[in-house]
């Protein structure tokens, strides 16, 4: 058994071991091989086995969003869809830690997505391939990858999109990171949470699960603390600024405090996600065939594992209309509904069914998928839906 990752203590359990044999990997890459999530019986924290991340992080070929920085993910919760990146900057921009003159640094910056929204200034892009370089020195900042050195006390501000979470050791992958800020510099940090998104267990490459708890003791092992409290600013997902204990002369406490309700959360977790299966597993013994609405990470853990039961996909997100994904067509949700019987008869495979959709998209937003299909009169129903204003901590 692993130890942890966190806490270094031997006393871990395997919390979840996945039956369905598939997951996926963080670009939307399906997976044929199933997830195994341990646990730690002393800081609570949930994370995979290090062996079991293996080559899937390797991020030297990585493409995700057709690596343009005009395409990110979008976050559905709120009236208007919007973008990630956007809502993440808009938050750092309220709280003022970015301003005009505000040197950042974007750890992990893939295709430049988020760099692409900043005031022009001196930025600069960091990541392990060489693949994005292009891309943010076209923007007119500095592009630093494995191997190159960063300068050290420059930048005023790291930011960590939906990174940490990858890193297999990382006190050890964020020295370069550390090095490189300002003494009274921040990180600003944005995770998966898995006490709201618990369906981040099925994506093979991360090998950390935050709750608000655990990204707080991996910051103070890193001697930082948090500035105010970690945010909910996008449904499922954590963020948070953390600031060095120096600046504010706190004195650091590398003691790692013991979650005391963690092992029932490992019990709810593993009853949720195995009921989630139970339901995958009774749709493919069915003689039904089906849509599936979210062409994203779970949906596509979906296709995978029910194979040709799956006609298409449905997606709000403008990037994947028109296109495919594993074969299989990505349509607008208006235009399923405005051409269902016509979509039908091009697609079905078993005429005596009629095709269901199934909402595959992450538990804090399923609600409002189902009250969307509701009002296209699409049949559907979530494997994944928990209520939107419950946590793993609150389910029985």
């Amino acid at each position: 058994m692993d130890i942890c990752p966190l806490c270094s203590s031997a006393h871990t359990q395997t919390v979840f071991e996945s039956n369905l044999r598939t997951s996926i990997r963080s670009n939307t890459t399906w997976v044929h091989r199933g997830v195994t999530v341990c646990g730690c019986n002393s800081c609570g924290h949930l994370f995979k086995p290090v062996k079991q991340v293996g080559t899937f992080g390797d991020y030297q070929q990585y493409e995700a969003m057709e690596n343009c920085p005009d395409q990110d993910k979008l976050d559905f919760s709120k009236t208007e869809a919007c973008s990630r990146s956007s809502i993440f900057l808009k938050y750092l921009k309220d709280i003022g830690v970015y301003q005009s003159g505000t040197k950042v640094l974007d750890f992990g910056c893939h295709r430049g997505a988020f760099l692409k929204l900043l005031e022009k200034g001196e930025h600069a892009g960091f990541d392990v391939s060489e693949t994005y370089r292009k891309n943010i020195e076209s923007m007119g900042y500095e592009y630093f990858s494995s191997g190159q050195a960063i300068p050290k006390g420059r930048y005023d501000i790291a930011t960590l999109i939906h990174v940490l979470e990858h890193l297999c050791d990382i006190e050890v992958d964020s020295r370069y990171l550390l090095a490189a800020l300002k003494v009274d510099g921040a990180l600003a940090i944005q995770v998966p949470d898995i006490d709201t998104q618990a369906t981040d267990a099925y994506i093979i490459d991360h090998r950390h699960h935050f709750s608000s708890f655990s990204l707080s003791i991996a910051l103070m092992k890193l001697g930082f603390h948090q500035r105010g409290s970690v945010e909910k600013i996008i449904s499922g997902e954590l963020t948070g600024v953390f600031e060095r204990y120096s600046v504010k002369g706190v004195k650091l406490d590398r003691s790692i405090p013991v979650q005391v309700d963690g092992l029932n959360r490992f019990e709810r977790l593993k009853n949720y996600l195995f009921s989630v299966e139970k339901c995958l597993f009774e749709l493919k013994h069915s003689d039904e065939v089906f849509w599936v609405y979210g062409a994203g990470n779970l949906g596509v853990l979906v296709a995978g594992f029910l194979g040709d039961k799956v006609l298409g996909f449905i997606d709000d997100n403008h990037f994947f209309q028109g296109k495919e994904r594993m074969g299989l067509p990505i349509y607008a949700s208006s235009m399923l509904a405005d051409r269902y019987s016509e979509l039908i008869g091009r697609n079905i495979r078993t005429s005596s069914c009629q095709p269901k959709v199934i909402i595959a998209v992450p538990p804090a937003v399923a609600k409002g998928v189902e009250e969307r299909c509701d009002s296209l009169s699409l049949s559907s129903f979530s494997p994944f839906k928990m209520d939107s204003h419950t946590t793993l901590s609150e389910l029985g």
